[in-house]
């Protein structure tokens, strides 16, 4: 059986197996987490808490504040309280962080906060993905009918 590997530089390769190797950074550069996606201060945090659209489920809750610029950023609120395991907290956020990552192209302009509600440390990741991806998705669509109109009164204004 044949791996994906990482080759020492960005070519591609051919290994044992005659099949093609390709560099694993080209595959993933789309779906990374810079720091420029991040919320990172104070000052990005009370901005969504005090003005925000709120989106929750059974897991989750999710709250979007619509920023100027094009860039999406998002802020783990992940509360020992509601899961009292760190290794479950971790798993809260590595989920969080990973759907957020693929989700990240139609979630632009949006400064995003996801907090875990008490069912989160319990439940499998495959119902907490599921279940933050449907936020993500109902927030996207969303997003969009807000750029759509902004952008029709713009132009039906100059």
């Amino acid at each position: 059986m044949c791996v994906l590997e990482k080759p020492d530089n960005h070519e591609n390769k051919s290994d044992s197996c005659g099949t093609h190797r390709i560099a694993v950074t080209h595959l993933i550069a789309d779906k990374s987490f810079p720091r420029a996606a991040r919320l990172l201060d104070a000052e990005g945090y009370s901005r969504v808490f005090k003005r925000n659209k709120r989106l929750t489920n059974r897991f989750w809750i999710v709250l979007a504040h619509r920023q100027g610029t094009a860039e999406c950023r998002l802020g783990l609120a992940i509360a020992k309280k509601r899961a009292k395991r760190a290794v479950d907290r971790n798993k809260i956020k590595r989920i969080a962080r990973e759907s957020f990552r693929e989700q990240r192209v139609v979630l632009s302009g949006i400064d995003a906060v996801v907090m875990n509600k008490d069912a989160a440390a319990k439940a499998s990741t495959i119902e907490l993905r599921q279940s933050i991806d449907m936020l993500w998705a109902e927030l996207s669509v969303e997003n969009r009918a807000t750029e759509n109109s902004s952008s029709n009164s713009s132009t039906t204004n100059g």
